[in-house]
């Protein structure tokens, strides 16, 4: 019987095709400069975040700030930032075996902080020089000239930092 294998090819078919999709939304957004506002910024993570906790398990939480800075980001710092909270969101989501993941945006004076916490099992402190997600984001931060910290304890909490004008 090969109804089985061809389902199990639609299905893959039809992930391909979901991914590729969500990858060129991504790359249409980072391109597009009406979207080159914090604020827009801002609402594309959380809207990201939302789908990408909407079928799990896993409890979604997401605070920004009162007050959203005008700010203008160009489509390079904008992706670097999407795609490294991204990152720090699929990571708690795929291994941390957590049941609340947050999101939280704050606004200082010169600066961006977005912190993406999980209460997941962590992971071993010889274990951070050999993850590949971690490198790819500190290599985004640094490429906005900003700064990723992180702290393990009851789960994992990734704090970005990122210098706005």
């Amino acid at each position: 019987d090969d109804s089985g294998s061809i389902r199990g090819d639609l299905h893959n078919i039809h992930t391909s095709v979901s991914t590729l999709s969500q990858k060129m939304r991504e790359v249409i957004w980072s391109l597009n400069n009406e979207n080159n506002s914090l604020e827009n910024l801002l609402d594309y993570l959380l809207r990201r975040g939302k789908e990408l906790f909407s079928n799990s398990v896993v409890l979604f939480h997401a605070s920004l700030p009162g007050h959203i800075p005008d700010v203008q980001l160009k489509g390079d710092k904008r992706r670097h930032i999407y795609l490294a909270v991204k990152e720090a969101l699929h990571n708690a989501l795929k291994h941390a075996d957590a049941e609340n993941v947050y999101l939280a945006f704050t606004a200082k004076e010169r600066s961006l902080i977005i912190e993406v916490k999980d209460d997941g099992k962590g992971f071993g402190e010889d274990k951070i020089g050999h993850i590949n997600g971690l490198k790819n984001m500190k290599f985004r931060m640094q490429q906005v000239g900003g700064d990723m910290q992180m702290n393990i304890v009851n789960g994992v909490k990734i704090i970005f930092t990122i210098p706005i004008p």
